[in-house]
């Protein structure tokens, strides 16, 4: 590898790699793009080529990977392979280029789980944070509710914030730690996805209301069990979600127990109930539909994953999804603007109050003074 980097030109690659942080979503921490070998089109646009392009088309196909992770090692960042596949000539291989760097500010996903009573909510997200698939009878959602009667009913009574952190070679960094402390994840993670679970019952409607409008959520999950179908309850969720301009994933959980036709007719009522939203739903079966899921779900695309908590394998497609998952807003626009700060929470800890919430605009400091309000006439104090 070190002879044809010399040989092909490792000053050059040297060179070309300024050039890559430019192109890098602002304040994101990553690129998604296409190389391709011996064909017209380029990180910039089809049709044309520019600079990093006609560098790196002069490496045989072998080499360009290599070449691409020695470009992305010397900007501290690492190399994802997302898929490739045969082009007109050569092979296309689609990479991401995640920044290697713990330190600063992480990319924070914030996604809102909904669903029907027993659709398995809670149950997915102790798979996703623990690792180990659930045994059947509630191993995994005890592992993520904090009351006793939540445990045994199986039923979520509050809202509940749970983190599963990603490296950047797209790896979950709860599974390297015994504790599920949220120190160790996010030092060990270049992606943070926050997951908001709420309980599904139809008298917890306007706890979910309040956590669409208050917390701030990138997008809503939306988990439905094959066996027992689509719902008047899960209905009014999906409205929801698009009343509050949510974009929308669904998962269906229970395929391992639910029949062939069970599968297919809650498949066809969820396509069915998301068109009428004109909404694109996308089964995703491979690779290239999780790729271009993520791509297009800020559009009219919505994901229909279907698992099984009890099989850790059938998660995979939906971790890669969620490991490509961009941030909906761009708050680095907002970073210049007044501070402004959205009080949701606020505590009492040994007789002084502590406030709970999210940064909309600016930047709150230390010693950084702010008006409270607005009061009944609208006023600031």
């Amino acid at each position: 590898m070190e002879a044809r980097q010399s040989n092909s030109g490792t000053s050059r690659a040297s060179h070309y790699t300024d050039e890559i942080p430019s192109r890098r979503r602002p304040r994101r921490g990553y690129l998604q793009d296409r190389s391709r070998r011996q064909r017209k089109s380029s990180w910039t646009g089809e049709g044309r080529y520019d600079s990093i392009t006609k560098f790196l088309l002069h490496f045989p196909s072998d080499v360009l990977l290599e070449t691409l992770c020695y470009m992305a090692s010397r900007l501290r960042a690492d190399i994802i392979l997302m898929r490739m596949k045969k082009g007109l000539r050569g092979k296309i291989a689609e990479v991401m280029v995640r920044a290697n760097q713990r330190d600063g500010i992480k990319l924070d996903v914030r996604v809102m789980v909904l669903g029907d009573i027993g659709a398995g909510k809670s149950t997915l997200i102790g798979v996703l944070t623990s690792g180990r698939p659930d045994n059947g009878k509630g191993r995994a959602r005890s592992t993520v509710c904090f009351h006793k009667h939540e445990r045994y009913t199986g039923r979520t009574s509050s809202i509940y914030h749970h983190i599963v952190g990603f490296n950047s070679q797209g790896k979950i960094t709860n599974h390297e730690i015994f504790s599920n402390s949220w120190a160790q994840i996010i030092d060990l993670s270049t992606k943070i996805v926050t997951f908001i679970d709420i309980g599904g019952a139809e008298k917890y409607a306007k706890l979910i209301i309040y956590g669409l409008c208050s917390l701030y959520p990138d997008y809503v999950l939306l988990v439905v069990s094959a066996s027992n179908g689509v719902t008047k309850n899960t209905e009014d969720k999906i409205s929801l979600a698009f009343q509050f301009k949510v974009p929308l994933v669904v998962v269906m959980t229970h395929c391992d127990v639910a029949t062939n036709d069970q599968v297919e007719t809650t498949e066809e009522a969820l396509r069915y109930l998301l068109k009428r939203y004109q909404k694109y739903p996308i089964g995703v079966r491979d690779v290239t539909d999780v790729v271009e899921s993520s791509r297009w779900l800020k559009e009219n695309v919505t994901p229909l994953f279907k698992i099984s908590s009890t099989n850790v394998a059938s998660l995979e497609h939906f971790i890669t999804f969620l490991n490509l998952l961009p941030v909906k807003d761009d708050w680095s626009s907002k970073k210049m603007l007044s501070s402004e700060f959205f009080i949701s929470d606020i505590f009492e800890v040994e007789g002084k109050s502590i406030i709970g919430g999210t940064v909309i605009k600016g930047v709150v400091r230390k010693q950084h003074p702010l008006y409270l309000g607005p009061g009944v006439r609208g006023d600031f104090m």
